[in-house]
């Protein structure tokens, strides 16, 4: 593991979800959720020895109305899993509500009469658009409409790295990469 350079790590946790880090060197690490706890525990052992995690940034999940209880659960149970995996690593932790992150990084509002699917679209398109204009050299891994899980991963990193860290850190000189 390479203490020199920490990294900032964002994760949405959905079914499909992705998690994403931001090495202090400018570079980007981006996986798909793996599908399972033992998966996850890897791959969180690849990402420590890529960079040492400084802070680990995770989209705060809930039941939402209208959400059948086979999805909730199964959103639940991703939860836990990146939860109990960051815990045991012993990495530091942020919960993050969706609104908040997306709020401070110029998601569009909602306008009255946009139906759920059509903004769902919008806000997917608005992620890969962001992820890409912030992070040029993560094109590789943004090619496909459906990658909107790794581009959000990616915007929670940086959310993660530019409103949060100095916060974790206690001071101004620190930054992030101390």
């Amino acid at each position: 593991m390479n203490e020199t350079l920490k990294c900032v790590v964002g994760i949405d946790p959905g079914q499909t979800g992705s998690i994403a880090a931001i090495r202090a060197d400018g570079k980007i690490w981006v996986r798909d959720y793996p599908g399972d706890e033992r998966a996850v525990w890897t791959m969180l052992g690849e990402l420590g020895e890529w960079g040492t995690p400084g802070l680990v940034v995770l989209e705060e999940q809930q039941a939402m109305p209208k959400q059948g209880v086979t999805s909730a659960f199964g959103l639940g149970r991703n939860y836990g899993i990146w939860l109990m995996a960051i815990a045991a690593k012993g990495w530091a932790l942020k919960l993050v509500r969706p609104a908040n992150w997306k709020k401070n990084l110029g998601y569009p509002e909602k306008k009255k009469e946009q139906k759920p699917p059509e903004r769902k679209k919008e806000l997917k398109a608005h992620s890969l658009t962001l992820a890409r204009r912030l992070y040029p050299e993560s094109e590789q891994y943004l090619l496909r409409v459906k990658d909107h899980d790794r581009a959000e991963a990616i915007i929670i990193a940086h959310y993660g790295k530019e409103e949060l860290w100095r916060k974790v850190t206690k001071t101004e000189e620190q930054g992030w990469l101390s």
